[in-house]
């Protein structure tokens, strides 16, 4: 089973759906390996890992996880994101 990841479409509270009106790249594994889900993006380059999901199951609480953890500048262009009044103001809080 080593390396083997299971695509999840289809759960009970529609995570794996809901997800993508997070970032509509987000898709949902389950790595039966590391027992544990994850999410992954179609637009990352390299490595389609974006984050582990930190509990034992798909739930709302994995949708808030991903509103709070989700990086606005994915995918920009340095020259893009640094002019936006949104990158301003999160590196006002980062201080």
């Amino acid at each position: 089973m080593t390396g083997r990841l299971i695509k999840i479409t289809d759960d009970v509270f529609f995570i794996a759906s809901r997800l993508k009106e997070v970032d509509p790249t987000y898709y949902v594994v389950y790595n039966p390996d590391k027992r544990r889900y994850e999410v992954h993006s179609d637009g990352q380059r390299g490595n389609t890992l974006c984050f582990v999901v930190p509990y034992d199951r798909l739930d709302a609480r994995t949708i808030d996880y991903a509103l709070r953890t989700r990086n606005p500048f994915f995918c920009k262009s340095a020259r893009e994101w640094r002019r936006s009044p949104s990158a301003r103001a999160a590196f006002k809080e980062m201080k």
